[in-house]
């Protein structure tokens, strides 16, 4: 069972991904960037949901201070903003592995997921 972290700060979201996750993750769930942060450090998680834009710390922020301390952590981001070119360069270069665009299409993200899991490269 991987330890995954979302951070995301709409509510109905979040809820959605830890009843889609949790039968075969262990999920724990932070309200902006600042406590995902808190939590990431205090435990290093096999997996991070980011949303991009939360209050406190972004996701961007997130993703770039989490890839600084562990290079190797794997990163979703999240976003209804992926359709610029500008946003998604951004979110690779801050270091997320793959960027999903909200609405989420969960058949795709568990793949995705499985896929980050076992070090698949995409």
């Amino acid at each position: 069972m991987a330890s995954i972290l979302i951070c995301e700060d709409e509510y109905c979201i979040s809820n959605l991904l830890t009843a889609i996750l949790e039968t075969a993750h262990t999920i724990t769930v932070a309200g902006d960037g600042n406590e995902g942060l808190k939590l990431y450090f205090n435990k290093q998680y096999d997996l991070v949901i980011t949303d991009l834009t939360m209050p406190k710390v972004s996701g961007l922020e997130l993703i770039h201070k989490i890839k600084s301390v562990n290079p190797d952590s794997k990163i979703i981001a999240l976003s209804a903003l992926l359709d610029c070119k500008d946003v998604r360069d951004t979110v690779f270069n801050a270091g997320a592995d793959i960027c999903l665009t909200k609405p989420i299409d969960l058949l795709n993200l568990e793949s995705v997921i499985e896929q980050l899991l076992e070090s698949q490269v995409f």
